[in-house]
């Protein structure tokens, strides 16, 4: 059976058959050349919207619990309004880590544990399915939070038969909005890293201290765009990420256009990105890695940009995405390096022939402004959720220590982390897609995992 992993090697193969096979022949012309350019910037509108529809469909349900209770110190009291013995127990995390007590009572006085539950870190956002031994009816369940802060969205009790058990409850925002689904799967649950950003874009917009700080605030805020257009749901989570990964394809023909010229080699290597599994899968996942590549890539085409036409211009917004790309992540920062040495090899070249001292000076302090002092303050803004969660506002000595304490937390992180996994890969790996990274891991009933 032929290895999926080969059929991205495969693509690459056939579309460079396709760039020879479309060379003109001497004297050989199929359209009018004014035609030709009409219809030449169509391909890659074509080839963006096919892909907008491949990379939204299917993206994520619409629908997800909205409102979430703060369970720290507190009980969820479910009381039953018809006899009923529940036999699964469906939760709805929300925030936060903890760990809970499922108790069963027929006064409301008497509780006897039966069971427990753990939110932990990769629950989060992910409908949770418990099984309960239970003998006999009872009047009332509650989930006691015995450690931790956690929010929870949703609960729901089903009996033998897997009819829902209609509930009262103390905490009315636990029983609103129902719904739950038969399993978790990645259309209603978070996967991958949306545990640590989707819910980081959250506490972000509810003014809480964020869980993942190993990584600068700007990205988690893109994210949260989609949120607030369409809510706390698997759908709004990853809109901003599937939307920058869609608008990655014109920026590539842009790209590409200024560094090669013509239409054919932009038009096949928008192709190449639209029809890559990495730049699909990683994209319609709540990350920040979309939005670093996307400013990685505009950077280097205002750069060559600037570069081909020496237009100031196109140097500021090669400053812009520099400082909204380290904002995001710090590979951006590395990137910038990168643009770095651009700039100074062709101003050695530039004086060398013509020794304009004067440009150059001037050019220096235009890059001291739109290569340091705007990307710094946009960084330093950047943290306004963490100032809101913690109380304070911009330049006070309190928001500027956060600001500190974080890059230096991010250094140490980064720099000493030890996390090992079974199914990490080595990076000469990626190259040949030999290990590919894993996604998401599908668990059955029957033990059986996809």
């Amino acid at each position: 059976m032929l290895s999926v992993s080969l059929i991205p090697a495969g693509l690459t193969v056939l579309f460079a058959l396709l760039f020879l096979s479309t060379l003109p022949h001497p004297g050989h012309c199929l359209l009018p050349e004014a035609r030709r350019e009409k219809i030449r910037p169509l391909g890659v509108i074509c080839v963006t919207l096919l892909y907008a529809v491949t990379a939204f469909w299917r993206l994520g349900d619409t629908k997800a619990p909205q409102t979430f209770a703060k369970m720290e110190g507190r009980a969820a009291e479910l009381i039953l309004t018809e006899e009923a013995i529940p036999a699964k127990l469906i939760l709805y995390p929300g925030v936060g880590l903890g760990t809970y007590s499922i108790e069963v009572s027929d006064d409301m006085e008497r509780w006897t544990a039966v069971d427990s539950f753990e939110q932990d870190h990769v629950s989060v956002l992910k409908w949770q399915f418990i099984d309960l031994v239970i003998a006999e009816p009872h009047k009332a369940l509650r989930l006691v939070c015995m450690s931790g802060q956690p929010w929870l969205g949703e609960v729901e009790l089903l009996d033998a038969a897997g009819n829902i058990i209609p509930c009262q409850c103390n905490l009315p925002e636990l029983i609103d909005e129902g719904g739950a689904p038969a399993e978790s799967t990645f259309l209603n649950s978070s996967y991958f890293d949306e545990i640590y950003h989707a819910r980081t874009a959250w506490e972000h917009l509810h003014g809480i201290w964020p869980y993942e700080i190993s990584h600068p605030p700007l990205g988690k805020e893109i994210l949260s765009l989609g949120i607030l257009l369409f809510g706390m749901t698997p759908f709004g989570w990853r809109f901003s990420g599937t939307l920058v990964g869609v608008l990655m394809l014109p920026a590539m023909a842009m790209f590409l256009r200024r560094l090669f010229g013509g239409h054919r080699i932009p038009l096949l290597g928008t192709i190449l990105l639209a029809a890559g599994f990495m730049h699909y899968a990683q994209t319609r996942i709540a990350t920040i890695d979309s939005y670093a590549v996307l400013f990685i890539l505009l950077m280097f085409s205002a750069m060559l940009s600037w570069l081909q036409e020496r237009r100031l211009r196109d140097l500021a917004l090669c400053g812009l995405f520099f400082g909204l790309g380290a904002a995001t992540k710090w590979i951006c920062l590395y990137a910038g390096l990168g643009l770095g040495i651009l700039w100074l090899a062709s101003w050695i070249f530039e004086l060398r022939e013509k020794g304009n001292v004067r440009d150059f000076v001037k050019n220096i302090l235009f890059c001291l402004l739109f290569f340091v002092a705007i990307p710094a303050l946009i960084y330093y803004f950047s943290y306004i959720p963490y100032g809101t969660a913690e109380g304070c506002r911009p330049f006070s000595a309190a928001y500027t220590k956060l600001v500190l304490d974080n890059q230096s937390f991010m250094f140490s992180y980064h720099a000493h982390i030890q996390a090992e996994h079974p199914y990490s890969s080595r990076w000469y790996q990626w190259i040949l897609d030999i290990r590919p990274i894993l996604y998401y891991l599908q668990y059955y009933s029957d033990g059986t995992r996809v």
